[in-house]
């Protein structure tokens, strides 16, 4: 079976709009004949928005919900999706622009050949919208990357490759034998332990 299509949608007080918004992306899906997955990243909405999309998600589900309880943009929307989800790329709405499905539908409604070219050649880095680096040049580089941004052509919905967590490998720390028995003492009572008041 085919990995659904991932599209995610941060959101921020769209409580009006996300009713119809979900309707218009489920119908795109059908009439392409796709099978899409839609993330909806509540990015610390004031009103009903994750209310509204829980609603949805009990309806569709294709429809998945997460919530950031402040305002946090979409570098942590897209840490969130790529700590919860397997997939590798999603399509993912800028969060700023107004959404048009329209944009969309042109995105998706390329040819299988077309797609993959597409997706590779329009692919960013998650990690593109950090401004990793050291202390001493992070604010050449937050420029650089914000100046890149402003001057991009793309806006609205794109090709983007999730970075996955780096997971540690987890030593087991062993307590050692000595030290449990001075804190539990086999040997004592536990009326012993008791402080005396």
């Amino acid at each position: 079976m085919k990995e659904p299509l991932t599209i995610v949608l941060p959101i921020h007080n769209h409580e009006r709009r996300l009713r119809s918004l979900v309707l218009q992306i489920l119908e795109l899906a059908h009439s392409i004949e796709a099978t899409i997955e839609i993330v909806v990243v509540d990015d610390g909405s004031t009103d009903e928005t994750y209310e509204t999309a829980c609603e949805l998600a009990r309806t569709y589900p294709q429809l998945k919900v997460f919530r950031q309880p402040i305002r946090r943009g979409l570098k942590a929307a897209l840490e969130t999706v790529g700590h919860r989800l397997s997939a590798d790329a999603v399509v993912v709405h800028d969060g700023v622009s107004s959404i048009e499905v329209a944009q969309l539908k042109s995105l998706l409604q390329s040819t299988p050949g077309q797609q993959g070219a597409a997706r590779r050649a329009g692919l960013r880095e998650s990690a593109e919208y950090d401004s990793a680096g050291s202390r001493r040049f992070a604010a050449v580089r937050t420029l650089h990357t914000a100046m890149e941004q402003a001057h991009s052509s793309v806006s609205g919905f794109q090709w983007v490759r999730l970075m996955k967590p780096v997971v540690p490998r987890r030593r087991s720390i062993a307590t050692p034998p000595l030290l449990a028995s001075v804190l539990i003492p086999p040997s004592m009572p536990p009326s012993a332990m008791a402080p005396e008041l």
